[in-house]
């Protein structure tokens, strides 16, 4: 597996170049003896993707799903298939580590092959305790949280964010479909973990006002792409 997404990014720069240029020849550039040193990616990609930049990946499965009718939404089927098997194979080439956020129905996640963690306080405190356990339990310094019923979110999602986190600086960017934020679809630095706990402690309980606290970027992408399933009656669209 690749470690850091430098290496992916680099690889998938290279064919857009490679791309860009065969479609404004109308032809392969190697076919009519064009040749390119693209060494040189490496070296303008690390500025801006540092080979460090590893990203752990976490699925919140740990709600009541009481718009679902109160089932566990991470074993809700679409398309003979959980809700959880989509997005683990959706995000798990995207990132370096994986692990599931859940309360319940542990050894099912487990059996999944994912390390499996419960909320830090017990009592389904809402997906900003999910979040605060996410950075806890995270090896690497960026963590991307998604939810367990985004089924749809995109190949690009890791390297988007990341890339608007470096070139903004900010430690929370968050993922908004054009009109709204989508506040379960974030890429958090871990740094902001002590600054979340002391949030938590004094009764905050919504992400986006915890993320406009604390300085966010946003990065657009399509409705479709974050798709997410609240009620029963979706499944059937």
């Amino acid at each position: 597996m690749e470690t850091c997404i430098l290496r992916r990014f680099s690889r998938s720069f290279k064919q857009w170049f490679v791309e860009g240029v065969e479609l404004a020849l109308g032809a392969n550039p190697a076919s009519i003896g064009l040749k390119f040193d693209l060494d040189w990616t490496k070296e303008s990609t690390a500025m801006s993707l540092n080979q460090k930049q590893c990203v752990t990946g976490v699925i919140l499965a740990g709600g009541q799903g009481r718009r679902m009718g109160g089932h566990d939404k991470g074993w809700v089927e679409f398309q003979n298939k959980p809700f959880i098997q989509h997005v683990l194979e959706r995000l798990r080439p995207q990132v370096d580590q994986l692990i599931i956020n859940a309360n319940r129905s542990q050894a099912a996640y487990q059996a999944l092959g994912v390390p499996v963690v419960e909320d830090l306080q017990t009592g389904f405190q809402g997906p900003l305790m999910g979040i605060a356990t996410a950075l806890s339990a995270a090896e690497h310094e960026w963590v991307l949280c998604v939810p367990c019923d985004g089924l749809f979110i995109p190949q690009d999602l890791v390297s988007r964010l990341l890339q608007a986190a470096l070139n903004s600086g900010r430690a929370i960017v968050v993922a908004d479909d054009g009109d709204r934020l989508q506040p379960m679809v974030v890429l958090l630095k871990r740094s902001v973990l002590p600054n979340l706990l002391q949030a938590l402690e004094q009764g905050e309980r919504k992400p986006d006002r915890w993320y406009a606290s604390q300085g966010m970027a946003q990065v657009s992408f399509s409705v479709d792409e974050l798709y997410n399933f609240n009620y029963p009656e979706q499944l059937l669209d």
